[in-house]
């Protein structure tokens, strides 16, 4: 039995031995093999982030001015790309990508609502001013209409020999505004001291004839037809 187990031993010993030379040499031979490289993504992934609730979250997607239709992703060749996100009441959103190093694309849209400027002096009368929104010129008017996003807007109006108008206007914010529904900012002018303005011209109101006048025009008419 003793000798059995001395047989043994030594076998095992040299058994475990090989293999740890074996599993050395394998590992020695992986190591030393080129990795393969990462498999490339299908296609460029997009997703949409939209800034108020919403239950419809289509958009179109343009890739180089081209229209493409997509599911969760657009085929795409590699390479620097534009890509446009578009739907009617939002603003485009658009972006540069350098595809595979970029593989997904996420479409910010903010929706849209219109504001309109009235430009008047304290009197009432009509001015011609300049409109500023969020420091960006508008141009010279009376009256405009824009298109905003929902959120804080400044609001400024400029005219020669008035005192500047600024407010602040809230478009209200992750709310669903209704079909229609529209700002209306007033810029009320103050002018300047020295500064004259015309007040607003009285209509004429006719005085009406009593009924002796009238008649004695009438007929006063008549008579002259006849002895014309």
């Amino acid at each position: 039995m003793e000798r059995a187990c001395i047989k043994i031993i030594p076998s095992f010993v040299f058994a475990l031995f090989f293999f740890g030379l074996a599993l050395g040499f394998t590992s020695k031979v992986f190591a030393q093999l080129p990795l393969l490289p990462p498999s490339p993504p299908k296609g460029l992934e997009i997703n949409t982030l939209y800034y108020e609730p919403t239950e419809d979250y289509s958009v179109s997607v343009y890739l180089d001015g081209k229209l493409k239709e997509w599911d969760s992703s657009i085929d795409i060749l590699p390479g620097r790309h534009t890509v446009k996100c578009v739907k009617n009441g939002y603003f485009d959103f658009e972006g540069e990508i350098d595809y595979p190093q970029v593989s997904n694309f996420q479409c910010k849209m903010a929706k849209t609502t219109p504001m309109t400027v009235k430009v008047k002096d304290t009197l009432g009368n009509r001015v011609l001013a300049n409109v500023y929104i969020d420091d960006e010129s508008k141009g010279g008017m009376d009256v405009g209409t824009f298109t905003v996003a929902k959120g804080t807007h400044t609001v400024k109006c400029v005219s020669e020999g008035y005192e500047d108008f600024v407010a602040s206007v809230e478009a209200a914010k992750y709310v669903e505004m209704r079909q229609g529904t529209f700002y209306n900012v007033d810029c009320i002018l103050k002018p300047l001291p020295g500064t004259y303005i015309p007040g607003p011209t009285p209509t004429p109101i006719p005085k009406p004839k009593n009924f002796w006048g009238g008649f004695l025009t009438w007929l006063v008419g008549i008579l002259s037809g006849i002895f014309k």
